[in-house]
């Protein structure tokens, strides 16, 4: 009986849907820069100041050198060129979170577990 709770508990939750691997890959990247904005550049301040500030950072910073025809052999090109941009990548890292971290959380405390949700409207 312990030995098929255990592989009960192993069980995913119904509530994590199989993804893409370029979406599951975009959403990891996402993952990464804030995992990498936190760790590096702030740490001890309001969780929605950091929202705002961490955003503001992706999008300066999210990009890729392009040819360019003009007098630049190269020219730095942001990936996130409007809100819908940046948007979706929010929602992508939310939902990332929700599906990852979240996940674990709700996994060990689930008499909690709807404290352990985060989500995109």
């Amino acid at each position: 009986m312990l030995e098929e709770l255990e592989e009960f508990a192993s069980i995913p939750l119904d509530d994590v849907r199989e993804i893409s691997d370029r979406l599951k890959a975009d959403r990891e990247r996402a993952m990464r820069k804030w995992n990498y904005f936190f760790k590096e550049q702030y740490k001890k301040r309001q969780a929605k100041f950091y929202c705002k500030v961490f955003l503001q950072w992706y999008v300066k910073k999210l990009g890729r050198w392009e040819v360019s025809l003009g007098l630049a052999e190269y020219e730095w090109k942001r990936e996130v060129t409007s809100a819908i941009t940046l948007t979706e990548a929010w929602k992508r890292l939310v939902v990332e979170a929700h599906s990852t971290i979240l996940f674990w959380k709700r996994k060990e405390d689930r008499v909690n577990r709807r404290q352990w949700v985060l989500s995109f409207t």
